[in-house]
């Protein structure tokens, strides 16, 4: 998620005799504490959470961990083979950003990094044939010297490639789709020790299955992608009031290449994230203040949130209607995606096009009745395809996503914008907080049952799976 950045570095210098906006928020939080005999600052944090936990693995946001015999990143794919046999369960570990329990075992956790890098590239196809455990920025930075950049780039850029794809990550754009759409052929081991290549033509039914599969299928090694030729973009961030987006957003999704929208709860203000091809020069993505607006907004949460009023007007000091607060020129792959420092926990559904906006108005309602929220909620949109287990399988959709500090209660992400997502038809990400059973996630994808006759093929033993994805695929 691209957090608000509500004002450029430029903007929030201190000058000599002003105040600047932090410093004015601090003095402001300052005389909230002083003020303790209105309100305490209520306690958000989560008890099961233990900074000094130090699992042998443990996810991104430090919500899941596990203790496995084996933790390895084989270096070739005999090695690959030879732990895949020995082992009772595996799972396989990108950067381990998903939030939901898809990797924690007690035997084996396999890292693909060692099959990385470009292997080979078609020039005239715009294509290339790449290790399928390269992380993302680095996949991206190695296409660019070639010519080529990923058709679809999603937010975050320290995934594996193997993670995102079988997750089904995305990008935004009408007429972009998610990241797996764009693989025309699979290399994928088998916990038997099978190596399967897929395509179109060749195993289509492991193919269709495989470019969404979470891990339970086999390890996927390489991959050959349809990219289109290096581009940049101009990219700009806006903000507007919330009113704008029922007016205007749904015409600004069909017309730009890239654009998103995020909600900044309890301050009726958007950001409007665009981003246009740009055929000049570029220049280096300038500082992003994104890290501290988030702190500024959790400190209204925290000394403020007694006051919805006074936390609105506070929050008016951070940016105004029709504010441009970013706007700059730089390779697509730098502009659309970035690296997360802050972490969260996250839940993402994506709705049919009829019913998301909709939908967003519903969860903007909600978030704006909860006084310890303030992340962001992000909108953005996504072409169909027909992948099987695609959460955008033959539908055009947006995507909803909430968030919740990593160091704080989250079950109200599933419990209350579970209910909403769900009556507006969401599937929900694979990667990302969501309570659906085997049974819902049957009901909401027409080839399930082929699926799963597909990975009963590759894992007759269910070695790939762990106690998560038994009760969903097992």
């Amino acid at each position: 998620m691209e957090k608000f950045q509500i004002e450029s570095p430029k903007h929030i210098k201190a000058k000599k005799n002003k105040m600047d906006r932090r410093d004015f928020l601090k003095s402001s939080a300052a005389l909230a504490v002083t003020a303790t005999t209105l309100q305490s600052c209520k306690d958000y944090a989560r008890e099961d959470y233990d900074p000094t936990d130090k699992p042998k693995w443990k996810n991104w946001s430090e919500l899941h961990k596990a203790n496995p015999k084996v933790i390895a990143a084989p270096k070739d794919e005999a090695e690959l083979v030879k732990l895949m046999k020995e082992a009772k369960t595996v799972r396989f570990a990108g950067t381990s950003h998903s939030f939901m329990p898809l990797i924690p075992n007690d035997d084996t956790i396999i890292s693909l990094d060692n099959f990385k890098g470009v292997l080979s590239v078609d020039k005239e196809k715009v294509q290339a044939r790449v290790g399928a455990g390269t992380k993302l920025f680095f996949l991206s930075s190695e296409l660019d010297k070639h010519g080529q950049a990923l058709a679809s780039i999603p937010d975050i850029n320290t995934q594996s490639f193997a993670g995102a794809m079988s997750t089904g990550t995305h990008g935004t754009g009408k007429k972009w789709q998610a990241m797996h759409a764009y693989v025309k052929a699979i290399k994928i081991v088998a916990p038997t020790g099978v190596v399967y290549e897929c395509s179109e033509t060749q195993n289509p039914d492991i193919f269709q299955a495989a470019k969404v599969s979470v891990g339970t299928l086999g390890a996927i090694t390489e991959v050959t992608l349809q990219n289109r030729p290096a581009y940049n973009v101009h990219k700009t961030v806006k903000v507007q009031e919330l009113d704008w987006v029922w007016k205007n957003a749904q015409n600004s999704f069909e017309t730009a290449e890239h654009f998103e929208i995020y909600y900044i709860p309890h301050t009726n203000l958007v950001a409007l994230l665009t981003s246009e091809i740009h055929e000049g020069e570029v220049q280096d993505r300038p500082n992003s203040e994104d890290e501290n607006a988030l702190k500024d907004l959790k400190m209204l949460r925290d000394y403020f949130s007694w006051s919805p009023w006074l936390r609105k007007k506070l929050a008016s000091t951070m940016g105004k209607p029709d504010d441009v607060i970013e706007d700059f020129k730089d390779k697509s792959f730098k502009s659309l995606a970035q690296p997360r420092v802050t972490k969260f926990n996250e839940s993402e559904y994506h709705i049919p096009k009829e019913n998301a906006f909709a939908c967003f108005k519903e969860v903007v309602e909600l978030i704006d009745s909860m006084p310890g929220t303030y992340y962001p909620v992000e909108l953005r949109n996504i072409k169909q395809d027909d992948a099987w287990l695609s959460p955008f399988y033959m539908k055009d959709c947006y995507s909803i996503a909430v968030h919740a500090d990593n160091t704080e209660e989250y079950q109200y992400l599933l419990d209350d914008f579970g209910k909403i997502f769900r009556k507006h038809g969401g599937r929900p990400h694979w990667g990302k907080l969501n309570d659906f059973t085997k049974e819902d996630f049957a009901a909401a994808y027409p080839k399930w049952n082929d699926f799963l006759a597909v990975r009963q093929k590759l894992d007759p033993e269910g070695k790939l799976l762990n106690e998560y994805t038994r009760k969903i695929f097992g």
